[in-house]
């Protein structure tokens, strides 16, 4: 009730903000921007203190140029799309680094989201009454949650945090009833400031799944340890990684080339759990059914993409 009563407090305090202001400090395509302090940089933002701007899909460039100057859009601001319940999807770049409070707050029509791999932080109550959203994927390189980023989530059904979080803010996934399923690949659990959720029967309704090298730590450590089921089969399964090293490197490259040429028992005709019956054949990155030279070709495509 506490909470309930604060949030309601946040959203009152906010709406009653003068409306006649404009919050940007300029407009490209129906996109509103303000410049960073660093002036080399911009954020996505509201258009004016009414907040309600955005609707349908929207697509956030990874650049805009203004008077003649390029610049990159490195976060989306704080409230950018605050109770903007009309917009239905929104796409965002991989030049975008963080995401402020309350950036999408309210917006109830958004059913999913994906979120760049260069996100660092995510702030507090960012997605609290995204009421149709079914999952959120956190990426490896978030070492940032704020407080009840995901307040409120009635039909959030699967999260998964990446392995870079040490440590959540109060009530992570507070409100999200309907929760079943949360990944967390941080080898060391994260720290939380309170429970993960307000309403603990969620904890003996939704599965932890973490490192099989920290299922003790996890059963141990504080509010982790609520889930009455937590999995050790949390599994890094990167498309390249031939030799399971976790990463995709020239190493698998040669590995690829040791299979195709060796083949039997070096690896050739060997197999890892899959979809299907037979599983998945090793070294055959492209997923054609077949080891040869465009699976090395794709490995190092993947290499020279992500360097």
């Amino acid at each position: 009730m506490k909470k309930t009563l604060l949030h309601t407090a946040l959203l009152a305090l906010l709406l009653l903000m003068p409306t006649a202001a404009d919050a940007y400090d300029f407009e490209v395509d129906g996109i509103f921007y303000n410049i960073n302090n660093d002036n080399a940089s911009v954020s996505v933002t509201y258009k004016t203190t009414d907040f309600i701007t955005y609707s349908g899909d929207v697509v956030i460039p990874d650049t805009v140029i203004r008077n003649g100057v390029c610049y990159p859009v490195t976060a989306i601001g704080n409230s950018a799309f605050f109770y903007c319940h009309a917009m239905t999807s929104v796409t965002i770049p991989n030049t975008v680094t963080s995401i402020g409070y309350y950036a999408f707050s309210g917006c109830a029509q958004l059913t999913e989201i994906t979120l760049p791999e260069t996100l660092i932080s995510i702030g507090n109550c960012a997605f609290e009454n995204c009421h149709n959203l079914t999952e959120i994927v956190i990426p490896d390189a978030v070492t940032t949650l704020g407080q009840d980023p995901f307040f409120n989530c009635r039909k959030l059904e699967r999260a998964v945090i990446g392995r870079s979080v040490s440590a959540v803010g109060s009530y992570l996934f507070s409100g999200c009833t309907k929760l079943t399923s949360v990944t967390c690949w941080a080898v060391t659990p994260p720290a939380c400031l309170a429970a993960l959720f307000i309403h603990y029967d969620v904890y003996a309704h939704a599965t932890l799944h973490v490192p099989p090298e920290s299922l003790d730590d996890y059963k141990s450590a504080m509010f982790w340890k609520e889930f009455s089921q937590i999995l050790g089969d949390a599994v890094i399964n990167i498309p390249g990684d031939v030799n399971g090293d976790g990463e995709v490197t020239v190493a698998d490259a040669n590995g690829t080339i040791h299979i195709i040429i060796n083949g039997g028992s070096s690896g050739g005709h060997s197999r890892v759990p899959g979809d299907g019956d037979a599983g998945t054949l090793i070294g055959d990155v492209n997923g054609d059914g077949e080891v040869n030279i465009a699976d090395i070709n794709a490995i190092i495509d993947y290499i020279l993409l992500n360097r």
